[in-house]
């Protein structure tokens, strides 16, 4: 839009920019990249695909929350969603491994989507219940 802006003159364009400019700034953080932008909801579209994830290991996490502090998306980081998966599931990762780093605990590291495990469900020990004659 600014390329055009200077071809053909000031119109709408500056507009745009500074709309998307002050969106960021006041109502929402990272708003335009990280919830309205196409080419992010493309590339999000992508990841839902990809074979490199980043594996959560459940039982090694104390939830200090430093992964979600260094995350340039941490709306990605929902850890009771990794827990069930065994890996940040969400496409919108963009496997930067920047909580990869930081994590003490060594919670997360890279692995491939089909070497990943599903953790396992813990059964219940309830009695099934009898049907009434």
């Amino acid at each position: 839009m600014l390329h055009r802006e200077l071809i053909y003159g000031i119109g709408l364009g500056w507009t745009a920019v500074l709309g998307v400019f002050l969106f960021d700034l006041f109502i929402l953080r990272h708003g335009w990249c990280g919830h309205l932008c196409p080419l992010g909801a493309f590339y999000a579209l992508a990841g839902k695909l990809a074979l490199l994830r980043i594996r959560f290991d459940t039982p090694t996490c104390t939830h200090c929350g430093e992964c979600a502090r260094v995350c340039p998306e941490p709306q990605v980081l929902n850890l009771k969603e990794a827990a069930a998966a065994g890996m940040i599931a969400s496409g919108e990762c963009s496997n930067c491994g920047r909580c990869i780093g930081v994590c003490p605990e060594g919670t997360l590291e890279f692995n491939l989507r089909h070497l990943i495990k599903r953790p396992q469900q813990p059964e219940t020990t309830e009695p099934r219940q009898r049907r009434a004659a």
